[in-house]
């Protein structure tokens, strides 16, 4: 008894919450209904959002007499809103980064397509491709996609059966933008394999390997690809897009791939930071 509203907290206030709800007493006293959404720290230092009200009783003459303080614990739905907010801002990297990848995709095709119908073939491939790792990230809640799932999606659309592809490694789940710029670095190989590799012959197989090692505190992916039982391979006389590609997909510091033309099937060693 006696002492002010805002001291009787069973709950710690900072300096500010207090401030701000003397001046929510003194408006209330006023006549005007106050509410607004108020964090607090209860125990276990858990914290808690309020929603809070405080509603003014009056006499017959129109004299504030009372004031009656109310609160609605909404922290799930803050935690909803938090949650949505961070969906929006993820969302938006990605947009944007997903649109500069279009736009050099679409100029260096275009620069490397000897006709339009090249151009469109090519363009098109390569937006599903995106497309194809976008989906991934929806159906495994646009946060994580399982490295597996990236590396089967992108390569048995080139295959003649499943039986092409051999997949070893443990689960792993990528961030967002590795699976992006991974996915397109798949595309590209599987291509290159469909063509003129591996999945050009009935008899080819690509394997694929991976294993995650930490160095420097940070957890790198180390990924093989390696074909076998296509047409001879020979090096390129000069550097196609597709390579191009590659590198600037791994243009992060500390990504990189590295190509090998094998006679007997074409390698391929990449390395990517997954922080």
């Amino acid at each position: 008894m006696g002492r002010p509203f805002w001291d009787c907290y069973w709950w710690d206030v900072d300096q500010a919450t207090k401030d701000r709800l003397k001046h929510a007493v003194a408006t209330a006293a006023n006549g005007e209904r106050v509410r607004y959404d108020a964090e607090i720290r209860v125990v276990g230092n858990q914290r808690l959002w309020i929603d809070f009200q405080i509603a003014p009783v009056f006499n017959a003459a129109g004299e504030v007499t009372e004031l009656i303080p109310s609160g609605v614990d909404i922290s799930e739905r803050k935690l909803a809103e938090e949650h949505r907010e961070l969906l929006i801002r993820e969302l938006s990297h990605r947009v944007k980064n997903t649109l500069a990848t279009i736009q050099s995709i679409a100029g260096q095709s275009a620069r490397a397509a000897d006709t339009m119908d090249d151009f469109r073939a090519s363009f098109s491939a390569r937006l599903r491709a995106i497309a194809a790792s976008h989906d991934l990230l929806v159906e495994f809640d646009h946060d994580v996609v399982p490295v597996e799932a990236l590396v089967r999606g992108q390569v048995l659309q080139y295959a003649a059966s499943e039986e092409q592809l051999s997949v070893e490694g443990k689960q792993i789940d990528l961030p967002g933008d590795v699976a992006h710029a991974l996915g397109l670095v798949l595309h590209e190989l599987a291509t290159n394999a469909a063509k003129y590799g591996a999945l050009s012959s009935e008899s080819g197989i690509v394997r694929v390997s991976w294993t995650v090692e930490v160095d420097r505190a940070t957890p790198r992916l180390f990924l093989e690809w390696r074909e076998r039982g296509g047409p001879k391979v020979e090096p390129p006389t000069r550097r196609g897009f597709g390579s191009r590609l590659i590198e600037r997909s791994l243009a992060t510091s500390g990504d990189n791939a590295v190509m090998q033309y094998d006679p007997q099937g074409l390698s391929c060693d990449i390395v990517m930071d997954l922080e």
